[in-house]
């Protein structure tokens, strides 16, 4: 046998036999016992070798070889790894192969070898897979819920994720700009949390409660109310301003309700009298008055909201001040906002068993020229992009390639895996199990890392949700 037939014969035994060998979920076949081959026998073997193999046998055993190597890939589904071989790409001496890894699902996801890694990374590179909401739960110590903001803003904890290596530093956020390159472009949702949380009285003197969703018509609103019974017709008092007058008069979902107001001066101006700030439930506060209501005006809003609408804050800005603005521009890293009104879908727990089945919610945005030209300018030039929030990324991977002014709704729900088109890196805090923003987060980082990172999180005791701490994942 030349040197070429024995490398060809070599590489199909050799091809097969190391997938079994190294594969723990391929359960080989017993040895089968056979006598041994007597001389005239092996003389017989030996006449049938061809001597010379021509390019045309040479290329039709390879396809042989590869077409048994996929085929016995499919077989052992449950199997862990697998040599993407073809045709088109016999495994010549010193080359690498991408390898197929096996989810554990047992879907097929190609992981990319090292020279491939700088041009796509991570969940762009994924298939489709069914993933379950239970994957997205974790357990919280109660005692890790943040209840109020720190007494600075820039005074959070910042968890440093780095993709490339998977490393986790501990830091403050007032760090921030000397983690970042010089170039890179931040992108702020400059939307403004209206004070939408209110409390009504019936006649009867008991309280409802009420949370403001959007204004109709002058002085027709839509709003959550809680404890107002079958409601249609329900006469009303705001607490605040008893002068002023309410009735129900439609009924929707379960607790969502139109009501008419007494007045027809805009929503924001009646709110900035008789409102508080959305907190969310998980920030426990009293019904109808707390002396943190003052604090929670000031702390539960960026200092850079400009655009009111929103019924619940961009969290990941709460961080920033105008001292970290100005260290940012020191440092050369750009600025851009985008609008994006979060409602109350924000908060939604996941109650499907996949994710795939949940309705996401709708929220209006709004990219400006000026937005749009900034980022177009930072994609041409090769700079990261880098949405502040889970917000700001979900306006940016709504648009197309080339970014343009636009306006109007979004009900992009990201989840792993996800072929990311705009964002290098992400500001964001720490979210609730079994969410929407969770589920954005795991197909960033993966959702064995996003795991890993939590827990890390959790031992190290950084406060969570909207008061909570931030972190950097590049």
């Amino acid at each position: 046998m030349n040197a070429l037939a024995r490398l060809d014969h070599r590489l199909g035994l050799d091809a097969l036999s190391r997938d079994h060998a190294t594969d723990p979920g391929v359960r080989c076949r017993p040895k089968s016992r056979r006598r041994s081959p007597t001389p005239a026998r092996r003389r017989r073997c030996a006449d049938r070798i061809p001597q010379e193999l021509n390019q045309f046998q040479v290329q039709r055993r390879h396809q042989q070889l590869y077409a048994r190597v996929q085929c016995h890939g499919v077989r052992r589904s449950k199997s862990r790894r697998q040599a993407a071989l073809t045709p088109e790409n016999p495994p010549n001496m010193g080359e690498t192969h991408p390898i197929r890894y096996i989810h554990p699902r047992g879907d097929t996801v190609p992981v990319m070898p090292d020279d491939a890694s700088k041009q796509q990374k991570g969940p762009a590179a994924l298939p489709p897979i069914n993933m379950n909401t239970d994957d997205l739960d974790f357990d919280l110590p109660p005692e890790l819920i943040a209840q109020a903001p720190p007494q600075h803003r820039a005074a959070s904890r910042l968890l440093h994720y780095r993709r490339s290596d998977q490393t986790i530093a501990h830091r403050q956020f007032a760090e921030l700009p000397t983690l970042l390159r010089p170039g890179d472009l931040l992108v702020f949702n400059d939307t403004k949390v209206l004070p939408a949380r209110f409390t009504l009285r019936k006649p009867t003197g008991g309280i409802v409660e009420a949370l403001f969703l959007f204004e109709r018509a002058p002085g027709t609103w839509r709003v959550l109310l809680k404890n107002a019974g079958h409601g249609i017709g329900l006469s009303l008092t705001f607490e605040r301003d008893p002068t002023l007058q309410a009735q129900v008069t439609e009924r929707y979902e379960p607790g969502e309700y139109s009501i008419t107001l007494s007045t027809t001066e805009p929503a924001q101006t009646v709110l900035s009298r008789i409102g508080r700030m959305p907190l969310p439930p998980y920030i426990k506060r009293d019904k109808s008055h707390d002396p943190r209501d003052p604090q929670d005006l000031e702390r539960y809003q960026t200092h850079y909201a400009r655009n009111p609408g929103a019924v619940a804050a961009p969290t990941a800005g709460l961080h920033f001040t105008p001292e970290i603005f100005q260290a940012l521009d020191r440092q050369g890293v750009q600025k851009t906002f985008v609008t994006l009104h979060v409602g109350l879908g924000t908060f939604k727990p996941l109650t499907v068993d996949r994710l795939e089945d949940h309705p996401m919610h709708s929220e209006s945005y709004s990219l400006t020229h000026d937005a749009a030209n900034a980022l177009n300018q930072a994609k041409s030039g090769g700079r990261r992009i880098i949405p502040v929030g889970t917000t700001s990324a979900r306006v940016l991977e709504s648009q197309p390639d080339l970014f343009s002014p636009a306006s109007g709704e979004t009900n992009i729900f990201i989840y792993p895996p996800y072929g990311w088109k705009h964002t290098s890196a992400l500001i964001t805090n720490f979210h609730l199990p079994r969410g929407t923003l969770i589920a954005l987060v795991a197909a960033l980082t993966g959702l064995e890392e996003q795991r890993r990172i939590y827990s890390e999180a959790i031992h190290q005791k950084y406060r969570f949700f909207s008061y909570g701490d931030a972190m950097l994942i590049e």
